[in-house]
C-alpha cells in the first residue's frame, strides 16, 4: 500500500489499488494495480442506469537513478487525464468529487509504453521528458454518487468529454526555470512544454507559461501569471487545450472552455504574511479555433482568497462573470489538488 492508491472520481466510482517494490541495487521494480468500482449513471441518450462498472489498472515500471536523473521505463493500462494541471487523481479533487459532487477532471484509457526522464534541480531549473506509444480509448461517467445526493441533491455529475479512439507513438518535454526563494521578494518562474506524436494523429502542442511575484507598499505582495498554448495538425478530442477550475480558471468548472489553442492570466493583491495570507484576483482565459487566438471573447471571474503556509493550503471564493455565472469555493493543498 501507499500514498495515492485510493481515490473517487465520475468514471471509476471508488478506486483501491496495491503497489509493490523491489529494489535490485542499480534499478528497482515496481508494480501497482487497483480495482474501481462504480455504481452506476443514468445513461444520457437512453435515460437507462449504466449499471455497475468495473476499472482495472495495472502499472509494471523499472527504475534507474543517478545523481542528476531518475529514468523510468514503464507498461500499462490505466485511466489518464486530459489536462493534468487539474490533477484530477489526487486527494483534492477525489475529495471535492466524493464531498461536493464535483469533479474537474477529464479521463480516457491510456495502455501503452513510456520511458521518462525526471532532472534533479541544477541552478533552479528543471528538465523532464517523456517517450511514448499507447493506445488510447473513451471512458465515460460511471456514476453519479456524491454525499450531496445521499441527502437529496438532483446534482448529476457532467459528463466527461469524450475521447477519440486513437494509436500514438510521440514525445513530450518540460523545462522549468524558477528564481528566487523570499516569499516577500521578487520571485518569478517560466515553464516551456511541447508534446507532438504521429499515428492515428499527427500534432505539435507547444505552450508557454510565466509568473511574477513582486512586494508592494503597504505590506502587500503582487503577482501576475500568463500562459499560452497552440497546436500543430489534427488534435484528438483528448489533446484539446481546457481551461476550467482552479488551476486555470478560478470560478468556473472542469472543461468550461476548449479548443486547439488557449490563453490565459490572473492578477492577485495580497498581504505579505507567508503563514496566513489573504488576497483578492481576477482571471481570464479562452479556449478556441487557432485563427480566433486574438479575437476570441475570454472567460472572466474574479474573487477573494486566503492561503496558508506560503500556498501550501489555499481557499478560494470566486464568481464567474461570463457564460454560465455564479460562485464557486474551492479547497486545496498544493500538490494534493
Amino acid at each position: 500500500t501507499g500514498a495515492g492508491l485510493v481515490r473517487y472520481n465520475r468514471v471509476e466510482g471508488i478506486s483501491v489499488g496495491a503497489r509493490a517494490q523491489e529494489d535490485l541495487g542499480r534499478l528497482a521494480l515496481d508494480g501497482t494495480v487497483r480495482l474501481g468500482f462504480a455504481a452506476g449513471a443514468d445513461d444520457p441518450e437512453t435515460g437507462r442506469d449504466r449499471g455497475a462498472q468495473f476499472s482495472p489498472e495495472a502499472v509494471l515500471g523499472i527504475t534507474h537513478e543517478t545523481t542528476s536523473s531518475t529514468f523510468r521505463l514503464a507498461a500499462y493500462h490505466r485511466l489518464a487525464v486530459v489536462d493534468p494541471a487539474t490533477r484530477a487523481l489526487g486527494v483534492g479533487n477525489s475529495l471535492s468529487a466524493l464531498l461536493l459532487g464535483r469533479d474537474d477532471g477529464d479521463y480516457f484509457r491510456a495502455t501503452g509504453l513510456e520511458l521518462t526522464r525526471r532532472g534533479v534541480p541544477v541552478g533552479e531549473e528543471r528538465l523532464g521528458w517523456r517517450l511514448f506509444a499507447e493506445r488510447e480509448e473513451a471512458v465515460t461517467r460511471n456514476t453519479d454518487w456524491s454525499l450531496p445526493r445521499l441527502f437529496g441533491s438532483d446534482e448529476r455529475f457532467r459528463e466527461n468529454l469524450r475521447a477519440e479512439r486513437a494509436s500514438e507513438a510521440g514525445a513530450e518535454a518540460t523545462l522549468r526555470i524558477e528564481r528566487g526563494l523570499d516569499p516577500r521578494g521578487v520571485r518569478w518562474g517560466v515553464v516551456l512544454a511541447a508534446e507532438g506524436a504521429v499515428g492515428t494523429f499527427d500534432y505539435l502542442r507547444p505552450a508557454a507559461t510565466a509568473r511574477i511575484g513582486f512586494p508592494l507598499p503597504l505590506h502587500l505582495v503582487g503577482s501576475v501569471e500568463g500562459a499560452a498554448g497552440t497546436s500543430i495538425g489534427t488534435l484528438p478530442t483528448q489533446r484539446l487545450w481546457l481551461l476550467g477550475g482552479p488551476a486555470t480558471l478560478r470560478g468556473y468548472g472542469g472543461d468550461a472552455v476548449h479548443g486547439p489553442a488557449f490563453w490565459r492570466g490572473r492578477a492577485e493583491l495580497a498581504t505579505d504574511l507567508p503563514a496566513a495570507r489573504l488576497a483578492v484576483f481576477g482571471d481570464a482565459g479562452w479556449a478556441g479555433e487557432r485563427r480566433e487566438f486574438t479575437a476570441g471573447r475570454p472567460l472572466l471571474s474574479a474573487g477573494v482568497g486566503a492561503s496558508f503556509l506560503d500556498g501550501l493550503a489555499r481557499i478560494d471564493l470566486a464568481r464567474a462573470l461570463r457564460g454560465t455565472r455564479g460562485w464557486r469555493l474551492d479547497m486545496y493543498v498544493d500538490g494534493l489538488l
